[in-house]
């Protein structure tokens, strides 16, 4: 049967290319959604690695000649450790820090470095004071975090996150550790780690994760200040204290400008941004989708009328509407399988090419297996009303095409 519907489908090749080509274009574009849908679906529903209800952003600018010696650089930092000491006496405030790249920022400083057994590592580095952990409620699965006798110490501690664990020192302890920075260590003090944190994906639930690292500021030294605060609340204040909050902030550095917000804003505001793309190319990809649908269903209708004395001499033979419902069905099966062959054809080389590297086999497998799902329910679909007219067609309307 299969054999009789493929030879059917061959001698009307030339009629049927424009379906085989509508479906191929339909099923790549139902790739490109499903695959980019379910990549942010399945990291939405990873581990985000730290809390960020109750916990509000600040930014601040200060003046260009503040970093111009270390004494003006020290004196900034020292601002800013009062400005957080002065802030954790606010009723609704738990705690207080200062840090580079809090969640949600859209800015990130990274580093990639040769170890001296040839292997490459790259990591995203966060400069913060020691509370910044505590105020995200980022949770060590190994080691400790940052205390103030840190300060003291010979040598530079750091906090990883546990992908960068596995690529420094594999299936080993990581705790007490020295990081090998291979030819391009300097002279500074050597790098340990002290502690692991599972995850930390600060741009959010859609971003992929990535090597996190973890080192301690220190504001009693005359390093540059950072410029961005991280500040715990307690549940369920409410945004009016944004008010009081930059009043207060002004009031301890009249010459420098604030800019305060909640995570939970510039998680909207972050989320709304990712996903508008999506929608934009689901909206597209369903009309697309709609007009081939549409196109499909009136080439059918056509090839259809087209077929009438061969349909009307098949029943004159003895075939049953049901044989010529699914004869029609199975046609369109036949090529729909076709394009979809030919698809699977340029999806293969989507990965041998490098791109969409950032998919996994899964993500990539599941997106295929929906896509063809979604190829083949649109074609039954489109199929049903042609393969209606086909089955009622009676065997004397054969003679009006003799």
């Amino acid at each position: 049967m299969i054999r009789h519907m493929f030879k059917m489908v061959w001698n009307r090749k030339a009629s049927n290319a424009l379906i085989i080509l509508e479906i191929l274009v339909s099923f790549l574009v139902v790739f490109a959604v499903a695959a980019m849908a379910i990549f942010n679906w399945r990291n939405y529903h990873r581990p985000l690695g730290y809390e960020w209800e109750d916990v509000w952003h600040v930014r601040f600018r200060v003046g260009d000649t503040e970093f111009d010696d270390d004494e003006r650089r020290l004196a900034a930092n020292r601002r800013v450790e009062r400005i957080l000491r002065e802030l954790e006496t606010m009723d609704p405030v738990v705690q207080a820090s200062a840090g580079h790249f809090p969640p949600y920022t859209r800015s990130s400083s990274s580093r990639g470095w040769n170890t001296s057994d040839g292997r490459e590592i790259h990591t995203e580095i966060i400069l913060a004071t020691p509370e910044f952990l505590d105020v995200l409620g980022i949770k060590r699965v190994a080691g400790r975090g940052f205390e103030a006798a840190d300060a003291a110490l010979h040598w530079k501690p750091v906090v990883v996150n546990r992908s960068l664990a596995v690529d420094l020192f594999g299936a080993e302890d990581p705790i007490g550790r020295t990081i090998d920075f291979g030819s391009r260590d300097d002279d500074g003090p050597e790098t340990r780690v002290i502690g692991v944190i599972d995850d930390y994906r600060k741009e959010g639930e859609l971003a992929v994760p990535s090597n996190m690292m973890f080192e301690p500021f220190w504001l009693q030294m005359a390093q540059r200040p950072l410029t961005q605060l991280a500040i715990r609340l307690a549940p369920g204040t409410s945004a009016a204290f944004e008010e009081e909050l930059s009043e207060r902030l002004h009031a301890l550095a009249p010459e420098w400008s604030f800019n305060v917000r909640s995570l939970a804003s510039k998680r909207d505001a972050y989320l709304r941004l990712r996903l508008a793309p999506l929608f934009v190319a689901g909206v597209v990809a369903v009309f697309l989708i709609l007009m081939v649908a549409l196109g499909l269903v009136g080439v059918l209708w056509q090839n259809v009328t087209q077929r009438t004395l061969e349909v009307g001499l098949r029943r004159a033979k003895g075939a049953t509407r049901p044989n010529i419902h699914w004869q029609i069905l199975g046609e369109l099966m036949m090529i729909a399988s076709i394009g979809l062959t030919l698809g699977a054809l340029v999806v293969v080389q989507v990965p041998m090419m490098g791109w969409f590297s950032f998919l996994d086999s899964a993500t990539y497998g599941l997106a295929f297996v929906v896509s063809v799902v979604t190829i083949y329910l649109l074609a039954g679909a489109c199929g049903l009303y042609p393969s209606w007219l086909a089955a009622r067609v009676q065997p004397a309307e054969a003679l009006h095409y003799e």
